[in-house]
């Protein structure tokens, strides 16, 4: 059986038709978490369209992971912008790992000043790949910043 309560950062195997039934009806009735959880089984299952609006329900009720989620779907349609706003809300509740995707964002979208802001963010909550990256970029930065000197 699937319990919703507490879960917040992967989904669970729904076993068989009556547990279904259950996560269905839990989301139904408005428990965030039991959407967040039926939205990525239905994302799972390849049902983009269901997936995304229960991923919906549940980001606009506040979860958080589902907020992220949402992001990837949307990120993955190609929606950058709806992509990013879903992430900062996120990363606004507290999630290290949407400031953490916020940075890889940017970073990709040539913005390293911006994406080092939220590894900056994501490292203090104690993102490890955030810590990673942060390392990385400053090193990059350093070495340009060396080879420069040289040049002088």
């Amino acid at each position: 059986m699937c319990d919703s309560s507490g879960v917040t950062r992967h989904t669970c195997a729904v076993a068989d038709d009556e547990e279904r039934a259950v996560l269905v009806a839990a989301a139904e009735s408005g428990d965030p978490a039991a959407m967040y959880i039926y939205g990525d089984l239905l994302r799972h299952e390849d049902d983009a369209v269901a997936a995304r609006q229960w991923l919906e329900r549940a980001a606009l009720a506040g979860h958080a992971d589902a907020m992220q989620t949402l992001a990837f779907v949307l990120r993955d349609a190609g929606e950058t912008t709806g992509a990013v706003m879903w992430l900062r809300r996120a990363a606004g509740h507290g999630s290290d790992e949407a400031m953490f995707n916020l940075g890889v964002i940017y970073f990709h979208g040539g913005a390293p000043d911006i994406a080092r802001q939220w590894w900056e963010h994501a490292a203090a909550a104690g993102n490890i790949q955030a810590i990673h990256n942060l390392g990385t970029l400053i090193g990059r930065e350093r070495a340009v910043s060396g080879a420069a000197e040289k040049r002088e």
